[in-house]
């Protein structure tokens, strides 16, 4: 979305500029589907740091200087973004993975049956998934500040189909 405006910006300057890119590349002439993807292909090439032509004029001279600087930032920001949520996938998946290595090591340390380790393994894993999926009601916390009479509604809802 962000290279179609700056597309879009960038054609409407180059237009409407004395000599700008459009008329002196001759894009002017060309189909619509043309002189968008010219405009697109320059957009996306100063998304990436790159000015795939020489600005003719100053309002292009002084659109791409503020372009590839806020380009470059938009694209350390999502960089970062990205390097941070793997960062953390990596941590809860580590973690995840330690407390099930450590439950395996204590059934070897303590010879367990095989049969039987996989089936702590198991209920352990299926346990640990529930307790990931519901959020206990202790812990929310804003509960604590919902009436008597609503919370056993709310609990009436939640158990009704055990009933």
């Amino acid at each position: 979305l962000f290279c179609h405006v700056m597309a879009c910006v960038w054609y409407a300057i180059g237009i409407n500029s004395q000599n700008g890119w459009v008329t002196e590349t001759l894009v002017q002439e060309s189909t619509s589907l043309r002189k968008y993807t010219s405009s697109f292909h320059w957009s996306m090439a100063v998304m990436s740091g790159e000015t795939l032509r020489d600005p003719f004029n100053d309002s292009e001279r002084v659109f791409i200087c503020c372009m590839l600087p806020l380009c470059f930032l938009l694209s350390a920001y999502f960089v970062s973004r990205i390097t941070t949520s793997m960062t953390r996938l990596a941590v809860i998946s580590s973690e995840h993975s330690g407390r099930f290595a450590v439950l395996r090591r204590f059934l070897d340390d303590h010879l367990i049956a095989p049969s039987l380790a996989a089936k702590v393994m198991r209920n352990a894993q299926h346990s640990f998934l529930e307790s990931k999926r519901y959020d206990p009601e202790a812990s929310v916390e804003l509960l604590r500040f919902v009436s008597d009479s609503l919370i056993g509604d709310m609990h009436f809802d939640m158990y009704m189909h055990i009933l």
